[in-house]
């Protein structure tokens, strides 16, 4: 999921939040009002973070297990895009998935819907679409987000441009 900012800093924070303990999506907070300092906070530095229990639009356990969803996806033509890389040892390995979102009714619901959709507007002062939806299956370090290859994967490089894989 790609989303533009006005933006983007470079002293992103590191720290975590709690685990929020909603287990569902909900419409509920689709009126949730960014406070002045949040909407300056992500004009001056290109992000905002907004803990689920202030949102609460899904809780990052079921976040993860939709992304698992979507990671264990059949390869069907024509639809989701896996793309799979070579692994040191000749071996392939799912690298990321594109254009699952019309295929995965809770990630649709969670990136169309309005509760969303008014969060971006209020930052960003327009209507947004989503234009790209990707999952990539790096790892995260704690401290950047910038990922690092997956596990025995090759280097990536700029020139690369992987092909969606079906078989």
């Amino acid at each position: 999921m790609q989303w533009a900012s006005p933006q983007l800093s470079e002293n992103r924070p590191t720290d975590r939040q709690e685990p929020c303990p909603i287990t569902t999506t909900t419409t509920a907070m689709t009126n949730l009002i960014l406070t002045d300092e949040q909407i300056a906070h992500f004009d001056t530095q290109g992000y905002l973070i907004l803990p689920c229990q202030s949102h609460n639009l899904v809780s990052p356990p079921l976040l993860q297990k939709w992304t698992n969803e979507v990671r264990n996806l059949p390869r069907e033509h024509g639809k989701w895009m896996p793309y799979d890389e070579l692994t040191a040892s000749g071996e392939r390995q799912l690298m990321r998935t594109d254009n699952f979102v019309d295929y995965h009714p809770s990630f649709s619901s969670l990136l169309h819907g309005p509760a969303l959709a008014s969060i971006l507007k209020q930052l960003t002062r327009s209507d947004m679409l989503l234009f790209k939806d990707i999952i990539n299956c790096n790892r995260y370090t704690a401290t950047s987000f910038i990922s690092d290859k997956l596990p025995n994967g090759n280097d990536f490089t700029p020139t690369s441009t992987p092909q969606p894989t079906t078989t």
